[in-house]
């Protein structure tokens, strides 16, 4: 039986800047207005927030949830991604990711789909 420890990763400066430069900037910063200040029926999101040894543009401790925008060029480069996978999936997370490209043309069912999945891991 392989036997695996989860390692608590403080905030470095190196997985700050890495979470910072991982951006869609417009379609984060309008996505960032209604997340922020507990403006999605008072779920606390975190911006550009390194969690474990990944970082995730925004993170809801209460729900466990990770939402992450990527571009059409990333959309395959992160789920090839097995380990940040494997690490979500041992810790009890939940990865959202969405297309920056829908933040633009959708945003109201982007929020929708965000809020839902925060109100079913909660429970709410």
């Amino acid at each position: 039986m392989i036997e695996v420890r989860l390692v608590r990763h403080h905030l470095t400066p190196i997985l700050t800047d890495r979470a910072r430069g991982m951006r869609d900037e417009v379609a984060e910063a309008k996505l960032w207005y209604f997340l922020c200040n507990r403006r999605l029926n008072g779920f606390r999101f975190r911006r550009d927030r390194p969690t474990g040894p990944f970082a995730a543009q925004f993170y809801c401790f209460e729900a466990k949830l990770l939402v992450d925008l990527v571009t059409d060029a990333q959309s395959s480069q992160i789920e090839d991604d097995a380990a940040r996978a494997h690490w979500i999936h041992l810790t009890g997370h939940r990865l959202l990711r969405i297309n920056s490209r829908e933040v633009h043309q959708h945003l109201v069912t982007v929020l929708g789909t965000i809020l839902q999945n925060c109100c079913e891991r909660t429970g709410a």
